[in-house]
């Protein structure tokens, strides 16, 4: 099979249900990748999902577009991380945030 996009799963069978599966796992990563670079659909693939939280490395390009995303209210930094909430939910509407914090990534292996 030629040009035939790889899924993360790493392969891709030439028949039905496990081509699917490595298509949409492509589709994915693509968007993935584009949120967190910033670039191309970013927005898009923000608003594209319904998820309550997002949570970046201080250091991805992601970090620019969640500033100024509307409807995303920063709840938490620290060195390695920043979390963000729905401007809506009850997490934004918690007094003292953002939350300063430290977490050592030693904490995390």
């Amino acid at each position: 099979m030629r040009n035939v996009p790889l899924g993360v799963i790493g392969c891709a069978a030439p028949l039905g249900r496990h081509l699917d599966l490595a298509l949409r796992s492509n589709r994915d990563a693509r968007e993935y990748e584009d949120f967190y670079r910033d670039r191309g659909d970013a927005a898009r693939v923000l608003a594209a999902y319904p998820h309550d939280y997002v949570m970046l490395d201080p250091v991805s390009p992601a970090m620019k577009l969640m500033k100024a995303a509307p409807g995303w209210k920063l709840i938490y930094r620290d060195d390695n991380s920043l979390l963000y909430a729905r401007s809506s939910s009850p997490a934004a509407a918690l007094p003292g945030i953002p939350v300063n914090g430290t977490a050592p990534p030693s904490r995390f292996r």
